[in-house]
Parts: C-alpha cells; structure tokens; sequence
C-alpha cells in the first residue's frame, strides 16, 4: 500500500511505500500534499485519472532537465511513451 509523508523540513511531500521489511520506497515528491494524496490514492487502485501536467513535468525535470530539449524529437518521443502508458479510459477524466 502506498502513503505519503509529510516531510516538512524539505519542503515536499514524500508518496512511497515501506516493504516487508520495513524500509521505505519513494516514489515521487510533491509541494502540495493535496497532490501527493491523489497521487496516492490512484497508486493504490482510485481509479482516478494520474496527472498528465505532472507526468509532463517529471519528463522535463529528470528524463530531460534542459529546457533546450523540451520540443525535440527525442523529448516528444519520451512524452508519447509516458503518455501512451496510460489508459485512454483515465484521460478521459
């Protein structure tokens, strides 16, 4: 089951999930804990639509953190993928 963490000191909301054994897995980070609890809640089966805007944002910040790639073949290619790997059903939202 996924939870989020309220992780004040850094200034974000941790959402992850601790293993049998205890240790924890983070997942992603948000600044708004409305955020991390959707997050959250479709991480554990909501059936509510992801955040495309989000999605978006994680490409640009850890898969091409150059603005100067936002646009190319190689960023909008990532994008189709992540985009392609959620269900049509949840964008209809």
């Amino acid at each position: 089951m996924y939870v989020y963490q309220d992780s004040r000191d850094a200034g974000v909301f941790t959402v992850g999930f601790y293993d049998p054994a205890g240790e924890w897995h983070a997942e992603t980070d948000h600044t708004d804990p409305e955020d991390a609890a959707k997050r959250t809640a479709w991480l554990n089966g909501s059936g509510r639509a992801p955040d495309v805007d989000g999605l978006k944002s994680r490409i640009k910040t850890e898969i091409f953190p150059d603005p100067q790639t936002e646009g190319s073949e190689s960023w909008n290619a990532a994008l189709d993928f992540v985009l392609g790997e959620i269900d049509d059903e949840y964008l209809k939202w």
